[in-house]
């Protein structure tokens, strides 16, 4: 995920789609980067993932399903 023109809006790596904005992020204090909604709903697509004791949810690019972290 890279920030693009003025800084304002993040998009994604493989295919430029946009993700989120500037003005959705917030300090998680993890360090890594969080948002509270998506760009709009064509923007990431989430995904179920299971193992024996864990049960996360992936997040990713919704056009070219670039993985962009976990919830």
């Amino acid at each position: 995920m890279v920030q693009k023109g003025r800084g304002d809006m993040f998009c994604c790596n493989g295919c430029g789609n946009r993700l989120f904005s500037l003005d959705a992020r917030y300090d998680s204090g993890t360090g890594w980067p969080c948002f509270f909604r998506a760009f709009d709903s064509s923007s990431v697509a989430t995904e179920s993932l299971t193992n024996k004791k864990v049960k996360k949810i992936q997040v990713k690019c919704k056009r070219c399903g670039h993985h962009l972290g976990h919830l």
